[in-house]
C-alpha cells in the first residue's frame, strides 16, 4: 500500500486503482460463545471499520459492513449493504442477551508475516476489548497459519479473500458449509436452507427468480453473520503515464486484468 503513494508522487507514473477483494472475520462454530448468533453479531457490530482501513492498508479501502456483493451487479441489495454498520451499545446489548455481560476470553488466528494480516488483528482485539471480550493473538508464518485455518485451530481468524466474478453462485465458497472445511469458510458452519438455496440459484435461470434466492441468502447471513465482513481493499496496477489500452478491471475482476494486456501500448 505504502507502493501506492510512491507512484502517485513520481510525475512519469499513474496509478490505476479498484476495489476488489475484502477482508473478514471467521468463527469457529465448535467454539461455544460463536456457536450463539448473538455473539457473531455482536463482534460484527463492534467493528469501527475505517480504523482498520487506515491502521493495515494506509487508508486506502472501502468500509464493508454489509454484505459483500460485488459492487455494481445487479444482486447487490441495498437491505443489507450496512447491516453491521458500528453500534458499540446495541454489541454489548446482544452479548449480555447471550449469556456473557462480562464477555469472555477467546483466540484470534492471524500471522505476523504479512502486516495487512497483522494489523487488522491487532485492530480486531482492539474493538473487542471495549465490548469485554479478550483477545489472544496468534500469529505464527504464513504457511502455519494456513494449516492451522484448515483445521480449525481457532477461535476467530482473519482472512481475506475475493470473488471469481459478479455472479452469486461464488458467495458459496464462503457460505456453503455442506462444501466442507476450508481456509476461507468459518469452521463446521452449517446451514442446510443456504445450501439448498444456492442449489436452486444454480438451477434457476430466470434473473428475477434468481435475484429472490439470492436476496434470501444474504438475509440469512444478516441474520446468522457466519462472518465479519471488514473492507474492501484497494487493488492497484501502476504503470507509466505513456501505457495506454490496460484496464483494471472492476471489483472482483481486478484479478483478471492481464487480459487487456494485449490492447495495451507503452506510448
Amino acid at each position: 500500500m505504502a507502493v501506492h503513494g510512491q507512484v502517485e508522487g513520481d510525475p512519469k507514473l499513474k496509478l490505476d486503482a479498484t476495489s476488489g477483494l475484502f477482508m473478514y472475520l471467521l468463527f469457529n462454530f465448535d467454539s461455544k460463545p460463536f456457536q450463539d448468533p448473538r455473539v457473531r453479531q455482536a463482534v460484527a457490530l463492534a467493528m469501527r471499520r475505517q480504523e482498520f482501513i487506515d491502521a493495515a492498508f494506509y487508508g486506502r479501502g472501502e468500509i464493508l459492513d454489509g454484505f459483500p456483493a460485488a459492487p455494481g451487479t445487479s444482486f447487490v441489495n441495498d437491505s443489507y449493504l450496512h447491516a453491521w454498520a458500528y453500534d458499540q451499545a446495541k454489541a454489548k446489548a446482544l452479548l449480555a442477551e447471550a449469556g456473557y455481560p462480562n464477555g469472555f476470553a477467546c483466540k484470534l488466528l492471524s500471522t505476523s508475516q504479512y502486516s495487512m494480516h497483522q494489523n487488522t488483528a491487532l485492530v480486531a482485539q482492539q474493538h473487542l476489548a471495549e465490548i469485554g471480550i479478550t483477545v489472544e493473538l496468534v500469529l505464527p508464518d504464513w504457511a502455519t497459519r494456513g494449516e492451522m485455518g484448515t483445521k480449525g485451530q481457532y477461535d476467530m481468524a482473519v482472512q481475506g479473500t475475493g470473488w471469481r466474478n459478479g455472479d452469486p453462485e461464488n458467495w458459496a465458497v464462503i457460505l456453503d458449509g455442506s462444501q466442507g472445511n476450508s481456509v476461507v469458510r468459518s469452521w463446521n458452519m452449517k446451514n442446510d436452507q443456504v445450501t439448498k438455496l444456492f442449489a436452486d440459484g444454480l438451477k434457476e435461470l430466470d434473473p428475477a427468480k434468481r435475484k429472490t434466492i439470492y436476496d434470501e441468502i444474504q438475509k440469512i447471513t444478516v441474520e446468522e453473520t457466519p462472518f465479519v465482513p471488514l473492507l474492501w481493499r484497494s487493488q492497484a496496477y501502476g504503470m507509466k503515464k505513456t501505457v495506454s489500452g490496460f484496464k483494471n478491471m472492476s471489483g472482483p475482476l481486478t484479478q483478471y486484468s492481464g487480459v487487456t494486456l494485449e490492447a495495451t501500448s507503452a506510448g
